[in-house]
């Protein structure tokens, strides 16, 4: 410093040496800046169980533009706002890809008259464009419950009540997969909750008889035969990624759990609601506070994640994901009940859990939606990528009347542990004794 000061009082002679002082030190700055770990003010991804409150909200982009969450240091990009007429847009759920196989376009759901839309999408840019819709969808088309195949990147599947439906985004284009009405009584209706495995051959559904579920069908395309059609009223189904597994939410909290395979089933008294199902797995909450990993064969055996009462249920919920190719992470995201703001660890993030039990997480980002009233909308319901590099997820962005968009928080990569190369000392002074 006192050498820096010489140079404002120094006579012509020193002016050289002063101006190669400067360029110096901006050259030692700028290399001590590209050399600084990813704990800039602006945040970094946490790995700890402590309480983040949420900041003041950060100026809402409009749709296409990015901003970096300043707790966790992550980049959001929003997808959607209100410059095409749509009112609303969001997320379906938390178990619908809004990513196809490859991270190559988006898709989400828009009002009026819930109408799908896609995107083309650059994983490597992070960048969205190129909005489309279905030019002539089949009459009925449930838009805002589609799934996208788990092998082709231009196709998502759908149905109407009657039909299954591919339809290719390329070429917007729509195929039949199979006229359901084969396997259904007159009266019975497919629901618009369809699930399908990930090599796009078994599906699951429930029906409807005159006003509410009646039943649920496991369907295999591959051979045309129905695997499994039972009556009970239940509040939905889903089949596992295998397609092996399907999971039944009965009204009032039981989960019953089908082996297709041996047609045999589980049934828990104190189940599971929420969850995230991977290949015969299930990620779901447990007793006392906490999350739990369970094969879906042995499914009262589980794998505790967080320790007790971590995972406030007090005034939260939540929503979880295992979309990601990679399953040794489960995803989920929290929200208030009231809409208030952070009172625990966890409160109103995206956070990702290890599924080992080694109680290692990756909190990722405030969603800043803020859900009262039993605001379906506003509920984040995110969910991850295949590649495990993005989620998106619904958000008001901290105004609860106010319009519901999709935004999409890009993962960082775990940060590599770097062995030290430094070789040991030569060690001195030894001698045999």
């Amino acid at each position: 410093m006192k050498t820096t000061m010489q140079c404002f009082n120094t006579d012509r002679g020193r002016h050289t040496y002063c101006v190669v002082l400067f360029l110096l030190m901006i050259v030692i700055t700028a290399f001590s800046l590209m050399a600084a770990p990813d704990t800039f003010a602006a945040g970094s991804v946490k790995t700890d169980l402590g309480v983040y409150p949420e900041p003041s909200l950060l100026p809402l982009p409009q749709a296409g533009a990015k901003i970096v969450d300043p707790v966790f240091g992550t980049t959001i990009l929003r997808l959607t706002d209100g410059s095409q007429g749509e009112s609303k847009c969001g997320v379906p759920y938390s178990t619908i890809p809004v990513f196809n196989v490859n991270s190559t376009r988006a898709y989400v759901s828009c009002y009026p008259n819930a109408t799908a839309r896609f995107f083309q999408f650059n994983p490597t840019t992070f960048v969205a464009n190129g909005k489309t819709t279905i030019p002539v969808p089949p009459v009925n088309l449930y838009q805002y419950w589609m799934i996208w195949s788990g092998a082709n990147p231009d196709l998502i599947y759908g149905n109407n009540g009657t039909s299954i439906y591919a339809y290719n985004v390329a070429s917007q284009t729509i195929s039949l997969v199979v006229d359901a009405r084969q396997f259904l009584l007159a009266s019975e209706r497919l629901n618009w909750q369809m699930s399908k495995s990930e090599n796009d051959d078994v599906f699951a559904d429930t029906f409807d008889g005159s006003s509410e579920n009646i039943g649920y069908i496991v369907w295999r395309r591959s051979d045309n035969k129905v695997l499994l059609k039972q009556y009970e009223s239940v509040d939905e189904v889903e089949i596992d990624k295998t397609g092996r597994y399907l999971v039944v939410t009965r009204f009032g909290g039981g989960t019953g759990i089908w082996d297709l395979q041996t047609g045999t089933a589980n049934n828990l008294s104190a189940g599971f609601y929420h969850k995230g199902l991977g290949h015969a797995t299930a990620f779901t909450v447990m007793n006392y506070g906490s999350l739990g990993h369970r094969s879906l064969a042995t499914p009262t055996t589980m794998t505790k994640l967080l320790p007790d009462r971590t995972w406030n249920f007090t005034s939260q919920q939540d929503h979880f994901s295992m979309l990601a190719n990679d399953e040794q992470w489960g995803m989920a995201s929290r929200y208030s009940l009231t809409g208030s703001g952070v009172v625990s660890a966890f409160d109103n993030e995206i956070v990702k859990i290890a599924a080992d039990g080694s109680q290692r997480v990756r909190r990722l980002a405030h969603h800043r939606s803020v859900v009262q009233n039993g605001n379906y909308d506003a509920q984040p319901k995110a969910n991850i990528s295949r590649d495990g590099k993005f989620i998106a997820f619904s958000s008001n962005w901290g105004n609860a009347t106010g319009r519901v968009d999709v935004y999409i928080v890009q993962v960082p990569p775990v940060s590599p542990v770097v062995a030290d190369a430094t070789p040991p000392a030569i060690p001195t002074g030894l001698r045999i004794q």
